[in-house]
């Protein structure tokens, strides 16, 4: 957690000084509206390095990426497009990362907390393999 003391002052016009002091505890709060998007941002991050490693692979060199947005040259783009989804699929079909994450974060858990934790949601009826005729995958 952080601490806030903020000084409106006149120095340099109107400027407001905040002053931070770390208190050592963890902001709970934080934590758990952080741990969602982190963990599909580094899923989106690994489809990321698995798609760009397989397309130099095959001999490609220019990449555009942002985020979860990958492109390449008009040359590649239909190359490119079907890498990324071969990728997204063995990502998925390879790996569970639900159940890694899940698995991890008990053994972490006190005994006590483990009987309170939520059930992890269980798995959709998505074909993966539907993924590889995906007319759109990532941008």
């Amino acid at each position: 957690e952080v601490t806030e003391h903020r000084i409106n002052t006149r120095l340099a016009g109107n400027t407001k000084i905040v002053l931070k002091k770390h208190t050592g505890k963890p902001n709970i709060a934080n934590h758990k509206n952080g741990i969602a998007p982190n963990f599909v941002h580094s899923l989106d991050a690994s489809h990321l390095m698995f798609s760009v490693k397989a397309a130099r692979d095959k001999g490609m060199t220019n990449f555009a990426l942002i985020h979860d947005s990958l492109g390449t040259h008009a040359g590649n783009t239909e190359e490119f497009a079907e890498i990324i989804r071969d990728c997204f699929y063995r990502l998925y079909a390879d790996n569970k990362p639900l159940d890694d994450i899940t698995d991890n974060l008990m053994v972490q858990l006190p005994p006590e907390l483990r009987l309170k934790a939520p059930e992890k949601p269980r798995e959709g009826e998505l074909d993966l393999k539907e993924i590889k005729k995906a007319l759109y995958l990532f941008a």
